[in-house]
This record gives structure tokens, C-alpha cells and sequence, in this order.
């Protein structure tokens, strides 16, 4: 059966959306939200009165097992799933709210916040510096180094910097689609292409803490030594790239 035919029969003769339980009912039968229901003295539909402590209990246990509505609701997401769905969707909602993710870079703080489906409009406008549209970047090692990268309608940080003696970068994601992603640091030197090595790690997401991620091993980390060997005046050739993994 298809069940999207009960939709129409789902929703508050008032605000037109999925029914919040408890709802009410007017004498002619029409269902409202308990909300709209306060809002209004007579049933908007049939201008009839509504029945005194009366819920539309059937309804109400439809509505429960065809969805519920995304968190997201009140910023335009029209979505209404069974629990098991919904978190799969929330997770990747073009509604939910973000804040800009340059703020993961230090002396970087960027006020903006809205939902995700804005995130890549606002970055254009405010931070076209930090921008690359491949899904690669060169990037010289000795130095410390951030960049946006834009890749297959997902956004992704890249932040490499010296702590310690040793060299860290790490690639993490914003959750703008639930496809899954690698980095990949390619590393080599300029004049001895024999001198190269390449580390592959999975893309984190931008909510975890960097230097947890560092701690755990599941980032990008050199030894000044290492550096060292693959250094050609002061320059080393680093190429990282973001592949989806398939």
C-alpha cells in the first residue's frame, strides 16, 4: 500500500501540517494540532465547536508510526519519517543548523550561523581566499596551512599546523551528504621524486575536537626528522586530495 495516500488525512485542518498529538476535534469531525486548536474559538474549516476534551486517538497513532517531524521543521524542513529514518535524515537535513567552519581555524572568527543549505552561498561571499573548488590542494609543509575544499556538494576543512616539533593535518567534513570520504597526503620531494610517501586517513567530522583526533592517531602527524628528509630549501611539495569512498 502506499502510504503516502494517507497524508492528506494526516494533517491540521488549520496549519496544514503533520498532526501534534494531542490533537482535537471539532463537532463535524475536522482535526486540529492541540496548538491551532487554542489559537482558534470555532473549527476554521466547518466554523463549527470543538468537542470538549476530545483527541482523534486513531490519528494520533497513525501520525506516530508514518513520522514524525524533523527537528529542523521550524527552519523549512517539511519532512515527516518513522524515527529510524529521521535520524538517518536529521544527520544530513539542508535545514539543520551550522556554524561557519572556518571558526575551526585559530585567529579565525566568523560570526555567521544558519542552516547548512546557506553554508556554501555565505562562503563564497565572505571566504573566497580559503576557497578551492578541486578536490585537491598543494600545500607547503613548513608553514601552517588552511583551506575550505568544495567536493562533490560536501564541504570539507583542511588545517595543518606545527605543535611540539611535529607536524599535524587533518581533514574533517561538515555532514552536508552522507556519502563517506577519505584524505589522502601525498608527500615528496621537489628535486628527488624517489623521496615520497603517501598516508591515507578517513575524513572526520567538523564537530570533533582536533587535537582528540590527533591524540588518537586519526590524523596526519610527522616528526621534524621526517620533514627534514624530504625538505628542498625549505619547501616541501604536499599534495592532499578528497576521495569518496565507494
Amino acid at each position: 500500500m502506499d502510504l503516502s495516500l494517507l497524508l492528506p488525512s494526516l494533517v491540521c485542518a488549520e496549519c496544514q501540517h503533520l498532526l501534534v498529538p494531542p490533537t482535537a476535534i471539532c463537532q463535524s469531525g475536522h482535526t486540529f494540532c492541540e496548538s491551532c486548536h487554542l489559537a482558534l474559538g470555532k473549527c476554521s474549516a466547518c466554523d463549527m465547536t470543538f468537542l470538549s476534551n476530545a483527541r482523534n486517538f486513531v490519528i494520533e497513532d497513525i501520525c506516530n508510526v508514518m513520522g514524525k517531524k524533523c527537528p529542523y521543521f521550524e527552519n523549512g524542513c517539511n519532512y515527516a519519517l518513522t524515527d529510524f529514518l529521521l535520524a538517518v535524515h536529521a544527520s544530513t537535513c539542508i535545514y539543520k543548523n551550522v556554524k561557519c567552519p572556518v571558526n575551526k581555524f585559530p585567529q579565525h572568527d566568523c560570526p555567521w550561523a544558519g542552516v547548512i543549505k546557506d553554508l556554501v552561498p555565505h562562503l563564497g561571499r565572505c571566504h573566497t581566499n580559503l576557497i578551492s573548488n578541486r578536490n585537491y590542494i598543494l600545500s607547503s609543509l613548513p608553514k601552517t596551512d588552511k583551506r575550505i575544499i568544495l567536493h562533490k556538494s560536501e564541504v570539507f576543512t583542511y588545517y595543518k599546523y606545527l605543535k611540539d616539533g611535529d607536524w599535524f593535518a587533518i581533514v574533517q567534513r561538515v555532514g552536508c551528504t552522507r556519502q563517506k570520504f577519505r584524505s589522502v597526503f601525498g608527500i615528496r620531494s621537489i628535486q628527488n621524486n624517489a623521496t615520497s610517501m603517501n598516508m591515507i586517513f578517513p575524513v572526520r567530522n567538523i564537530e570533533e575536537d582536533i587535537d582528540e583526533i590527533m591524540e588518537e592517531g586519526g590524523a596526519l602527524m610527522l616528526d621534524g626528522a621526517v620533514v627534514h628528509n624530504v625538505v628542498d630549501s625549505g619547501v616541501l611539495s604536499m599534495v592532499v586530495t578528497v576521495e569518496e569512498v565507494v
